[in-house]
């Protein structure tokens, strides 16, 4: 779709939906920890962050008096030692010299995590990001029931399936950006459709849902070209390697900043042809596609989706701008992953998930939260929202 204004002086590029969805299919997950905590313990875990924080200091600050101990009595080791033993002294006061920086350096960033202190809770923000996931299954399911009782009929005959739409190649290429991949949201392994209705609430919430996430929620900044976004994201995955979470959330604060300053006149230029270019290039010619030319979005509906988008943008501009102490990351899942219990929860619980099963679709994106620990460690995750996900079993 036409996403609107990228920043490249006054030019506008067009995103098909292939580029979204090989998007999607180039996520992989990082060489990191993943807890996976109920609501309490996970609050707990957060809440507690900083007692554990002061302990982990403390117990610096101890190995350091040690470490500067034997220090000392290297160094006086080194004058009584034979001459071809004082190399290998020398060697273990540099590597003990190492340790010290290392230890006093890790000791400053402790201090400093401390010293701040984030207005918003891992809940609060948790809790606004479901509440966009909420509005867009209301908006979604809401569009369809619309439609369904204007458009649902041609004459006597009355979509009841999947296989009933107008279109199949335009369907099937606007999901998945081509005709000649699995479709198991639009047709069973055996062929059979799925209910018109589940069918259009679940294509049209996967469809918004790849749009925000491709569009906002995943680059570092959404106005930012490809090449731009491709360059400063590199670079703050090496900082949060690098660094301890104080020192990478100023700078991702900083860095975005400078371009929401730099972006300021465009935003809602940009938003506005956000939201055309997704009525215009995905909604409406999916809709059309299912129940034919005459099919219209309500000026209601429109709304909505100009409220979400909204929503989501301003969302994403608080937890880019206002937290420090934590990072948080929309996820979304490629179509045909295999079902993982530690990131994923099924749409209907009372379904017994099947390990490692291909999942159809996104109902509502997950959300990550993570702390850098700097020095070369992979930072630490913690999923305050599994990916909802739709596999086959929900229409078996």
């Amino acid at each position: 779709m036409s996403c609107g204004l990228e920043q490249s002086g006054s030019s506008t590029r067009k995103v098909k939906v292939m580029e979204v969805q090989n998007g999607l299919d180039d996520f992989q997950p990082m060489d990191t920890m993943i807890l996976v905590m109920d609501p309490s313990k996970r609050d707990r875990y957060w809440e507690n962050r900083d007692e554990k924080m002061t302990t982990r200091l403390n117990d610096t600050v101890h190995q350091l008096q040690e470490l500067e101990r034997r220090l000392k009595s290297l160094e006086a080791m080194q004058e009584q030692v034979s001459p071809q033993d004082r190399p290998k002294v020398q060697r273990e006061i540099e590597v003990t010299q190492n340790i010290i920086r290392h230890s006093r350096a890790n000791s400053v960033l402790m201090r400093s995590h401390l010293q701040v202190n984030d207005e918003l809770e891992p809940g609060e923000i948790a809790s606004a990001f479901r509440s966009i996931n909420k509005d867009i299954d209301n908006l979604c399911r809401d569009i369809s029931e619309d439609l369904a009782k204007s458009y649902g009929s041609r004459g006597s005959v009355k979509l009841s399936s999947s296989l009933d739409v107008r279109d199949m190649l335009a369907v099937q290429k606007i999901l998945y950006g081509s005709t000649g991949v699995p479709s198991a949201l639009i047709e069973s392994f055996a062929g059979k459709g799925r209910p018109i209705d589940e069918f259009m609430d679940f294509s049209l919430m996967y469809l918004l849902n790849r749009e925000l996430h491709h569009h906002i929620f995943r680059p570092f900044h959404p106005l930012m070209t490809r090449e731009q976004d491709e360059t400063i994201s590199q670079t703050y995955q090496g900082v949060r390697r690098q660094d301890a979470q104080v020192i990478s959330g100023r700078w991702r604060i900083s860095t975005f900043q400078a371009h929401q300053s730099k972006f300021a006149q465009s935003i809602q230029q940009w938003l506005d042809a956000f939201r055309s270019g997704l009525t215009k290039e995905i909604l409406l010619p999916f809709l059309v596609a299912v129940y034919g030319n005459a099919v219209r979005l309500s000026h209601r509906h429109e709304q909505g989706l100009a409220s979400i988008i909204s929503k989501a943008y301003r969302w994403n501009q608080m937890v880019k701008t206002d937290v420090i102490l934590l990072d948080f990351q929309p996820i979304m899942f490629p179509n045909g992953t295999r079902y993982d219990p530690t990131s994923m929860r099924l749409l209907d619980p009372k379904i017994a998930p099947v390990p490692a099963e291909p999942i159809i679709s996104t109902v509502s994106l997950g959300l990550q939260s993570s702390e850098a620990e700097g020095g070369g460690h992979p930072v630490r995750r913690v999923w305050q929202e599994r990916v909802m996900v739709l596999t086959n079993d929900y229409f078996e």
